[in-house]
């Protein structure tokens, strides 16, 4: 499978795109034959004959992907990979807000009309 974020939809040749979601497109590529191959200038190897393609998964890889938490999907099930990747994607961030200023804040408004009023105080008895 072929996923492309794009604006418009991508264009190459023998490739087929399919819109799957708002500027995110499919498609499917095969090979024919083994070694490194091109679709979008990127590279991509095939290193498997055609006549094995779909011998199936081994089991023990199977049991190890669901031990580590991984999940397994069919190539029909994109909305579920698209989801699943979505959702492994959010990092929730904790943080911790300091509520200093709570107590801060007041006390400098304080210190500031004490030193207003002194200044005050001052420059009535200097000019009486």
């Amino acid at each position: 499978m072929l996923y492309v974020k794009s604006n418009n939809i991508p264009e190459e040749e023998g490739v087929i795109f399919n819109k799957i979601d708002e500027n995110f497109f499919s498609a499917e590529v095969y090979s024919e034959t083994e070694g490194l191959h091109t679709v979008m200038n990127l590279n991509y190897a095939v290193n498997y004959h055609k006549e094995i393609q779909n011998i199936g998964t081994n089991e023990k890889f199977v049991s190890t992907l669901f031990s580590a938490n991984g999940m397994l999907f069919q190539k029909e099930e994109i909305g579920k990979i698209i989801e699943n990747a979505k959702r492994r994607s959010i990092n929730i961030k904790t943080t911790h807000e300091s509520l200093k200023w709570l107590f801060l804040m007041p006390a400098l408004i304080l210190l500031f009309l004490e030193i207003t009023a002194r200044r005050i105080t001052r420059y009535r008895k200097l000019y009486k």
